[in-house]
């Protein structure tokens, strides 16, 4: 294909749906690394079972604050731009739980991270949706499987 040439129509589907499972592993891997360092941030902060409690709380109540806004969020800056600015949200968030010095920083942190991992999930589900509607064919549930896929993935790599 010259330089000039733009793609068929086709091809461009078939790479947005590689993107879009790759977007799906992502997630997975993600969702996988931080359900492996939920002992790690335990252990590190010494929390007990009470205060690990309010940490997944956090991260829940941020997942469900984010489903109340994430369709205009998707729809004002579009699906790329959402899964860009959420998956920055959540990965700087997992990189820092086992750095913070205390239980106050926790909190906020565990919610920025339920936020971003809901914003990146709606957003994804948007795009695999888009492309079933556009392909004429079902592609959720391979979709799905990815997402498993990069969590049993994620949980290895904190494993090793």
């Amino acid at each position: 294909m010259s330089p000039r040439s733009t793609p068929s129509p086709g091809a461009e589907l078939v790479r947005a749906r590689w993107a879009t499972r790759l977007q799906f592993g992502v997630l997975g891997t993600l969702a996988g690394a931080w359900g492996a360092h939920i002992p790690s941030i335990k252990h590190h902060l010494a929390l007990d079972e009470g205060q690990l409690a309010l940490v997944l709380l956090a991260a829940g109540l941020g997942a469900v604050a984010a489903l109340l806004v994430a369709g205009r969020v998707v729809a004002g800056l579009g699906a790329r731009r959402t899964v860009q600015a959420a998956g920055l949200l959540v990965a700087l968030a997992l990189g820092c739980f086992l750095h913070l010095p205390g239980l106050a920083l926790v909190w906020p942190v565990a919610l920025a991270f339920g936020l971003g991992m809901s914003l990146f999930d709606v957003a994804i589900n948007t795009e695999g949706s888009e492309l079933e509607h556009q392909g004429g064919r079902a592609l959720m549930s391979n979709l799905h499987a990815l997402f498993s896929t990069g969590g049993m993935l994620g949980a290895a790599c904190v494993a090793l």
